[in-house]
């Protein structure tokens, strides 16, 4: 066994900005923080890969839902591309692991850290106990990262894994306040986990612009970015009315098959792509947590509104905002009062430095548990 490797599991091979943006922080900042041998596992989640598996043309039922995959289908190819090529130029990947062979890992791997992302979040992943690092054997480590639930309630195989696998843990951090009342409300009181922030905002401002175009295709607009992800109510309503105050154009990243209307329609931005928006907008509006993660790192004037659903992942952006204290950048009722102030990202830093460094030494705890 090479004592001296780290695995890292999470949700890699997805169609989703945040996912592979965390995916590629956690492992650049571990690496250099930790100076050692550490990959990715190429584990294939059978949900997951169903959830993100792009069907035939003969594999859709029903007149609608053929209609989207018409619309969609050369979007989701587009996307499945670049996310293969970002992944391929950035990441380090161990050898393909499945349910039936994952515990060979442990012959690779002396460490195993699950997260960030979602990854205890049963509905996304098909209650996959692989994420809670059952298959990681006793003479190994187990850590998690900025894990997160997703939400506020937890089912029954979520709970009987806190009570039967987070014990095992040598240490534990997660990404919202909420999720350590989740632990310590599941008969699992004596289980101790850390507030750490998301692995994308332990990289510098510096470190995101190396994947800043000079490309003017990105310049020659004034632009506020609406990057969609939950459903909210007004998001776009408020993002035109700004646009209109402002005299900008509005850019709307979405992954749905209808057009918005008034705004130019962007559904397979490559990761690049995705940054570059972000950083060369005037306004990010979002009701996405990675967007408002990097509308910070690229200190960005940013509005947010909360989905409104009654079962929703809120919890993971109100954390965030408490730590940063931006509520007033909140969309409320259609409306924000504070569209003509700057975000003081001076007071924002020093807020997050905090955080940062409580983050970067679980991190380099990792080492001398070994």
């Amino acid at each position: 066994m090479q004592k001296d490797r780290i695995a890292i599991l999470t949700y890699h091979n997805t169609r989703n900005y945040g996912a592979i943006l965390q995916c590629y922080a956690l492992q650049t900042i571990m690496k250099r923080l930790l100076k050692c041998d550490c990959d990715v596992l190429n584990y294939d989640c059978k949900y997951l890969s169903d959830v993100y598996k792009i069907k035939k043309i003969y594999e859709n039922t029903g007149v609608k839902e053929l209609v989207k995959w018409l619309l969609m289908n050369k979007h989701e190819k587009k996307l499945q591309c670049e996310f293969k090529k970002f992944m391929s130029d950035n990441i380090k990947l161990s050898p393909r692991y499945d349910s039936t062979n994952i515990i060979n890992a442990n012959d690779s791997y002396s460490v195993f850290v699950t997260g960030s992302d979602q990854v205890w979040n049963g509905k996304l992943n098909g209650n996959d106990e692989n994420y809670y690092l059952s298959f990681v054997n006793e003479n190994n480590l187990r850590f998690s990262y900025a894990a997160s639930f997703g939400g506020s309630h937890l089912n029954k195989f979520e709970k009987y894994m806190i009570k039967n696998e987070l014990p095992k843990f040598k240490a534990i951090s997660v990404r919202e306040e909420n999720a350590i009342t989740l632990i310590n409300s599941n008969e699992s009181s004596n289980i101790e986990a850390c507030l750490v922030l998301d692995p994308t905002l332990l990289l510098t401002y510096s470190d995101w612009l190396g994947f800043v175009s000079k490309n003017d295709f990105f310049r020659k607009r004034k632009y506020i970015l609406v990057y969609l992800i939950a459903d909210t109510p007004s998001i776009l309503s408020f993002a035109k009315k700004l646009a209109k105050v402002k005299k900008l154009d509005v850019i709307c990243i979405h992954k749905s098959y209808r057009n918005f209307g008034g705004v130019t329609n962007v559904k397979d931005a490559s990761v690049y792509e995705f940054l570059n928006y972000v950083y060369n907008a005037e306004y990010v509006v979002s009701s996405s947590f990675h967007g408002i993660c990097f509308s910070i790192n690229f200190h960005k004037n940013f509005f947010y509104e909360l989905d409104n659903r009654k079962i929703n992942n809120n919890s993971r952006i109100e954390s965030l905002i408490g730590i940063t204290n931006l509520k007033n950048r909140e969309i409320v009722n259609g409306n924000n009062l504070f569209i003509n102030d700057s975000i003081d990202y001076d007071e924002v830093e020093k807020k997050l430095k905090s955080y940062r460094d409580k983050s970067y030494e679980f991190i380099e705890n990792i080492k001398s548990s070994r």
